[in-house]
């Protein structure tokens, strides 16, 4: 039987939050771990409920099933109530990045000292605003290394980001409140203003920058702090198109309520056809509700969440493993 590690409550940001921690799950063995994914986990809640803790059957199931170590991150959230918008958009987003940033940095088991997964192959799937984080991270690090001022160098490690998966996400705001207007003051509560035009979102995107150009010392990576297995330090790699080298995988399950599938086609349209990434797919052929889809993914007895684990499988198989 396969033993799974977990480590919990790691904080990646040395506030105390509760929102600067994650958890990480992964197989016990020293088998080409150097090669394992990191599939990392963003929950949804519009921005202002869920936690972590909900979530360790997916660490536990993918660690497990597909030998890929498993983070499943949180982040701060907005308050419930708006007249204390202490966290607001984009905090959420600065967060997640920092996650990143400290699992690219950290990447080594206290008693091997060896990596526990590749550096090289980084997956995020994020679930409701889960999407919306993630999409905006994987088009827009460089604009969140710069609001945080950290060291530009750190740029390059858009290059450890090479698939995104999202599932029942929100990419276009204006257009869900639209078609759901009893929803806007759930949108308002993370962005602090009820104003369609000062919200953000992926098909706000209007470029992407596929030239890791960071001449800003980026050969200083003695300042990182990072391990020798930290092979996001390529900072030679002046010509990386990013459009070739990030898969995306837009996930929507006509059963859900919640989110209608014009979330998925306008954020696949506007990845292939505004920002011209060639890797991108749309996927509806799953069951469960909106967030069903993710609960029962976890858990191997729900056969309802069968064909998502195969979807998410192929994926892997098509784009991440062999990389």
């Amino acid at each position: 039987m396969v033993k799974i590690i977990e480590k919990l409550d790691i904080e990646y940001l040395n506030t105390g939050k509760d929102g600067h921690k994650l958890d990480l799950y992964y197989q016990d063995n020293d088998e080409n771990n150097e090669n394992r994914p990191l599939f990392v986990y963003v929950h949804g809640g519009f921005w202002v409920d869920r936690d972590k803790k909900g979530y360790a059957g997916l660490g536990y199931y993918f660690a497990e099933e597909m030998n890929v170590a498993t983070a499943i991150v949180n982040y701060r959230l907005s308050s419930k109530d708006i007249n204390k918008p202490e966290v607001l958009y984009p905090n959420h987003n600065e967060d997640l990045v920092q996650s990143l940033i400290w699992l690219i940095e950290n990447n080594k088991d206290e008693k091997t000292g060896k990596p526990i997964y590749s550096n090289k192959k980084i997956v995020l799937m994020g679930h409701s605003v889960g999407g919306h984080m993630i999409t905006l991270v994987g088009l827009e690090w460089e604009k969140y290394i710069d609001q945080l001022k950290l060291d530009t160098c750190k740029k390059s490690y858009k290059q450890s980001l090479i698939g995104f998966i999202g599932v029942q996400g929100l990419y276009n705001l204006k257009g869900f409140y639209e078609d759901f207007p009893n929803y806007k003051p759930n949108i308002t509560l993370g962005f602090g203003t009820d104003d369609p035009n000062k919200w953000y979102d992926t098909i706000s995107v209007k470029e992407i920058v596929n030239n890791n150009n960071n001449n800003n010392n980026n050969n200083n990576n003695n300042n990182n702090n990072n391990n020798n297995n930290n092979n996001n330090n390529n900072s030679n790699n002046n010509n990386i198109d990013y459009t070739t080298t990030q898969s995306w995988m837009i996930v929507h399950s006509p059963d859900d309520p919640w989110v209608n599938n014009r979330q998925a086609i306008d954020c696949v349209n506007h990845l292939k056809d505004k920002l011209s990434f060639k890797n991108v797919i749309l996927e509806q052929d799953l069951n469960d509700a909106h967030f069903e889809v993710i609960d029962n993914l976890g858990d191997k007895q729900q056969p309802s969440a069968d064909k998502f684990r195969q979807i998410i499988k192929n994926f892997f198989s098509n784009y991440i493993f062999n990389k």
